[in-house]
């Protein structure tokens, strides 16, 4: 009886799908034509010692894992990584580029973002032992930027997933746990590229794209965000929630430390602003209900460019920030709390917004 084997892998587990068939093992796919010449008679019986010879294997499982990898079919990547480092273990480019497709096919349920960089540290382990002669500069180069690709890709998937389940208060404290692994890889990824940053332009270009990358990803946690906590008779009732203060110090350091790098070689530069301990708009986020809206931005501005600037307005604002929380506390979520302040806030931001203050995010 004859049975299709396949010429890749041996096996004889092959399935007609779409007109074509395809090895269940190794995932090759042959037309009806090439299948027919895969045909075999009975049994094979060998005697004495068998010496396998994979070269071509190899060969062609490269082209199919760099195609799948530059069509971005990165589930069929990860496949052909695996089974090229069955054939060959200590091969870096093989250990890195299975790290990454396992990273690039996580979700936000199974969030493995920093798979690429586990697999990063391997590879060049196995560069080192081995001693291996490559471009080092390049393969750092090449690492640190798909590291970024990677970490970017998946803060806008959880910053999306974050954006539909906000009202939930279990949203944020994920949002932030799976925004510090995305800025834990791209901190990695400036370690791979801190060497070069002062003779080479491509990598100096890429490293400050990094410390943006992060700069935002700090203000991200440190925001002050909000939650729907109950219902009342006027409808929805909603909370703050943020980042523990005692957790924040090291993210004001980075933050401070990457602000002021950027600084140095573009004074221009303006950081988005991070929320420290304290500084919320209390009543103006309890009166609008969020801490990103235009009339916040509008009042934002007026602390930062106009009472920041006066010692008078400084002592305003430390005032502010002391009783706010007690105020809003006791009498945030009554009637006739938001109806008065809001009425003045209103008045106020109308002022500011005629003077020249604008209402984009700030």
């Amino acid at each position: 009886m004859k049975a299709i084997v396949c010429e890749m892998c041996g096996s004889n587990d092959l399935i007609k799908i779409d007109g074509q068939y395809q090895c269940q093992h190794c995932k090759t796919k042959y037309t009806v034509d090439e299948a027919r010449k895969l045909l075999v008679e009975g049994n094979i019986n060998v005697t004495g010692t068998v010496q396998i010879d994979n070269s071509n294997n190899t060969e062609t499982f490269e082209k199919l894992a760099f195609r799948a990898y530059e069509n971005q079919q990165y589930d069929q990547a990860y496949e052909y990584y695996s089974k090229l480092l069955e054939i060959d273990a200590d091969n870096w480019l093989y250990v890195f580029r299975k790290g990454e497709c396992s990273s690039r096919i996580s979700s936000v349920a199974d969030f493995k973002v920093d798979n690429i960089v586990i697999a990063c540290k391997e590879a060049l382990k196995l560069i080192d032992e081995n001693t291996l002669e490559e471009d080092i500069k390049e393969v750092h180069y090449k690492m640190a930027t798909e590291i970024n690709d990677v970490a970017v890709y998946f803060r806008k998937m959880a910053g999306s997933n974050y954006s539909k389940n906000w009202e939930l208060q279990s949203a944020a404290p994920e949002y932030w746990e799976r925004v510090k692994k995305c800025v834990a890889c791209e901190e990695y990824a400036l370690t791979l590229l801190k060497e070069y940053i002062q003779t080479e332009k491509r990598e100096f270009e890429l490293y400050k794209t990094i410390l943006k990358n992060s700069i935002y990803w700090y203000v991200e946690i440190c925001k002050i965000r909000r939650y729907k906590s109950g219902v009342n008779q006027y409808g929805p009732v909603y909370a703050n929630i943020s980042y523990r203060d005692s957790l924040r110090p090291p993210i004001l350091a980075k933050y401070d430390q990457y602000v002021l790098f950027l600084r140095q070689y573009d004074p221009t530069y303006v950081a988005p602003q991070i929320v420290r301990k304290g500084e919320a708009c209390y009543v103006a986020t309890c009166v609008y209900g969020s801490y990103d809206c235009p009339e916040v931005w509008v009042l934002r501005r007026y602390r930062d460019y106009e009472l920041y600037k006066t010692w008078y307005g400084k002592a305003f604002v430390k005032l502010y920030y002391a009783t706010s929380p007690t105020i809003v506390k006791l009498f945030g979520k009554t009637k006739w709390f938001n109806k008065v302040f809001k009425k003045k806030l209103d008045k106020k931001v109308m002022k500011l917004k005629a003077k020249g203050y604008t209402d984009i995010r700030y």
